[in-house]
């Protein structure tokens, strides 16, 4: 027969040893997945963090959870991404992996959802790796899935792709899934397209091998990702976000005027305001405007002629056409 006191030690204990074995509340720190496991991969990231409190910052995210799924890329601009999200005020949590594919962003878009940790907004960097590796079929087939997953009342930015042309990802291969994702973009009103391949090119951003940014060009990934989810998402509730007639949800640099005029003109040939048409160029003069449609034969070496002040010529070898014109058949296509 134990004592009183013995007792009393044996039950404090035995709610010790319970109490300590329930999980710690959302109020005293940040969560992480449980689940997740590096397996001692080199490529993988630190287990996502969902913080206990949103950021106090003020900004057009403050109160407003994020996630990013992503792979190496992600991985390399995981800090700058944080920090500009931050500044923001957003709240970002990031799942990243070095050398995932889409079919392991669905697992962690699933995972997120199970864990009450897939917010109203959220960002796609991936792609890269299943160009590399996967078929094209396949590919489209899991980007379909991976938005269904997400659903249509969640903010979905998709970060298209940038290619050095080597490690099995070819500047076709950008080009194609680059395609899909603005044909995703296109079909659903909570999809948007980040343009960063284009935009990056343009912008000179450099890699450090045949897949990786440099340094800097991690931080111009990170900051480009930012400035774009805010812009869109940063205001208003989030959800379904149909654009106003003649926008796009696809997040590219400023159109250029629709009208230029220059002493010059557009190509060294005389002034004059220039406009598109569905016909062709539309060329405005002080006395009037006149239609630059192309026409077969001679009437189209005078017409080149007179918008652009010379006769091209051309040879079976030797292209002398002005650059920023391509003649195809009895049309004339700006570069």
């Amino acid at each position: 027969m134990l004592s009183p006191r013995i007792q009393l030690g044996l039950v404090f204990a035995v709610a010790g040893l319970t109490l300590g074995s329930l999980p710690a509340a959302a109020s005293d720190g940040p969560r992480k997945d449980p689940q997740w496991s590096t397996g001692g991969d080199p490529r993988a990231c630190s287990a996502p963090i969902w913080p206990a409190k949103v950021n106090p910052t003020p900004g057009p995210g403050q109160g407003k959870r994020i996630v990013v799924i992503g792979d190496s890329l992600t991985r390399n601009g995981r800090e700058p991404l944080t920090r500009q999200l931050r500044k923001e005020g957003w709240t970002p949590t990031i799942r990243c992996f070095g050398g995932k594919r889409l079919d392991w962003a669905i697992d962690q878009a699933k995972r997120a959802k199970a864990l009450n940790q897939l917010p109203e907004t959220v960002v796609v960097a991936i792609g890269t790796n299943d160009m590399r590796w996967i078929d094209r079929r396949t590919t489209r087939a899991r980007m379909d899935r991976l938005i269904e997953v997400l659903g249509p009342k969640r903010t979905v930015f998709w970060v298209d792709t940038y290619a050095s042309g080597g490690d099995r990802f070819t500047r076709d291969k950008e080009r194609w899934f680059n395609r899909q994702v603005r044909q995703v973009a296109a079909e659903h009103d909570n999809v948007h397209r980040i343009n960063w391949g284009n935009w990056a090119r343009s912008n000179g951003v450099r890699f450090a091998d045949a897949l990786h940014y440099t340094a800097e060009g991690s931080r111009t990934w990170a900051r480009r990702v930012a400035e774009v989810v805010t812009r869109v998402a940063g205001k208003g509730e989030p959800g379904r976000r149909r654009p106003a007639r003649g926008t796009s949800r696809q997040h590219t640099e400023p159109p250029r005027p629709a009208h230029r005029t220059s002493p010059e003109g557009r190509f060294g040939g005389p002034g004059g305001a220039v406009r598109r048409t569905g016909r062709g160029v539309r060329r405005t003069w002080r006395g009037g405007s006149r239609d630059d449609t192309p026409r077969r034969g001679d009437a189209l070496a005078r017409s080149l002629r007179w918008l652009y002040g010379s006769t091209p010529r051309c040879s079976s070898h030797t292209d002398v056409v002005p650059p920023q014109v391509v003649v195809l058949h009895t049309q004339v296509v700006h570069r």
